[in-house]
C-alpha cells in the first residue's frame, strides 16, 4: 500500500504566490491558465493524486509544462514544493480486498515447507 500520496494543484487560496511549475513570482491568472493550472486544480482530487512521485512528475511533463511561458525555461518542481502536494493517501474502505486474508492455503504454495519451487525461481535467505 503507498505510505504517500501526492496531488496536484493541492493548495489552498485562489492562486500560489509562485508558480509551481517555472518559478514565476506573483504568477498572473492568463499565466497560471497557459500551465493549465486551474484546469487541473478542478478536477476530482482523484484525478489528480498520484502515488508515486514519478507519476506526478510524468503528468506535470505532459500537461502542465509548456516551453512558451513568459520566457521562462521549464522548472520541474523541486522537493520542497513537492512536499505541499504530499498527503497521506485515504483510508482504505473496509470492504477493500487489501484489507482481507486470501483463502488461499498459504502452506500449499511452492516453496512453502520444504516443498520445490518452480523451476527457474530461486528463493534466497535474507540477511
Amino acid at each position: 500500500m503507498p505510505q504517500k500520496t501526492w496531488i496536484c494543484c493541492h493548495q489552498e487560496g485562489p492562486a500560489p504566490t509562485w508558480c509551481p511549475f517555472c518559478r514565476e513570482l506573483l504568477p498572473t491568472e492568463e499565466h497560471l491558465v497557459k500551465h493549465r493550472y486551474q484546469e487541473c486544480r478542478n478536477k476530482p482530487e482523484a484525478q489528480r493524486s498520484f502515488s508515486r512521485k514519478d507519476h506526478l512528475l510524468q503528468h506535470i511533463r505532459s500537461t502542465h509544462l509548456v516551453q512558451d511561458v513568459s520566457n521562462h525555461p521549464p522548472v520541474y518542481p523541486n522537493d520542497a514544493f513537492l512536499k505541499l502536494w504530499e498527503c497521506s493517501p485515504p483510508p482504505l474502505e473496509s470492504d477493500n480486498p487489501a484489507l482481507h486474508y486470501s483463502s488461499v492455503d498459504i502452506g500449499s504454495l511452492p516453496g512453502v515447507n520444504g516443498q520445490s519451487t518452480p523451476q527457474g525461481i530461486s528463493r534466497q535467505a535474507s540477511q
